[in-house]
């Protein structure tokens, strides 16, 4: 999710409102670095805008649950699991008290929880909190939103990382059908669904079924993960001077990284 700032919609005394601009100034250079994947430089720039608007606004206002969540996330990036947890968990009880029970800022919260279980081996409390936060998802934003689609990937992904491949493939296919009707969805998104259900078909040995996945996915982008899944069928299908071809284009999209 991409990080943001809010806009005061009330007004303040004159000391405040400069102490708002320079949250403000602060959070912009803060996105900037996170947009230039340095978040360890945007991370004590978050922590400065953050204090100002806790003065501003207090502790329990919404949109500093937004920057919790934006700081949050620059530990995920980095995986420093414990702190990211504690201020995602801190975002989440500021919306669970300020927000309505299917706001969707309140299922990307538990999302984003969910993530951090995920990565951290909390597999049931992490299907859970998938589960909490597509409902509300679906509810403040509709059936066939692209987020929607976002987070039923991601609860595929937990499932075909248990090697649970079949539930997997259900909820890819699910996510996948999301995300093609939305006319919001970015082309990223889309190619990480139709990677991520061509594996699954790789690792049931459906390699007709995951080829044309996978060049629709090298179409939206030629991306190391597909072109490896690729060459991996072309193999399967007895077409190694095809896979010899597609495993030097992996060599030099990585002698160039």
């Amino acid at each position: 999710m991409s990080s943001s700032f809010f806009v005061l919609a009330i007004s303040v005394a004159a000391p405040a409102a400069d102490d708002l601009e320079s949250a403000k100034k602060f959070n912009r250079q803060a996105v900037a670095h996170v947009e230039a994947g340095r978040d360890s430089e945007a991370e004590p720039l978050y922590r400065q805008s953050l204090e100002i608007a806790e003065k501003i606004l207090g502790p329990e206002h919404p949109e500093i649950a937004t920057m919790l969540s934006a700081l949050s996330e620059t530990y995920f990036r980095r995986e420093h699991f414990r702190h990211a947890e504690q201020l995602c968990l801190r975002a989440l009880q500021i919306r669970r008290k300020t927000l309505a029970p299917d706001h969707a800022d309140l299922g990307r919260s538990l999302s984003n929880l969910a993530e951090i279980h995920r990565s951290t081996g909390r597999y049931g409390s992490a299907e859970t909190l998938y589960r909490q936060a597509i409902e509300i998802l679906e509810k403040g934003l509709g059936p066939t939103d692209p987020a929607v689609g976002v987070v039923v990937n991601n609860l595929a992904t937990l499932h075909a990382g248990l090697g649970h491949f079949d539930s997997a493939v259900q909820l890819y296919e699910r996510a996948l059908a999301i995300v093609e009707r939305s006319e919001d969805a970015d082309s990223r998104t889309l190619t990480s669904i139709l990677n991520n259900l061509a594996l699954c078909y790789v690792e049931r040995k459906m390699h007709r079924a995951a080829e044309p996945l996978l060049l629709r996915a090298l179409r939206n982008e030629r991306s190391i993960a597909a072109l490896e899944n690729y060459a991996i069928v072309l193999r399967k299908t007895k077409r190694g001077r095809q896979a010899d071809e597609i495993e030097r284009e992996i060599r030099g999209l990585r002698s160039g990284q």
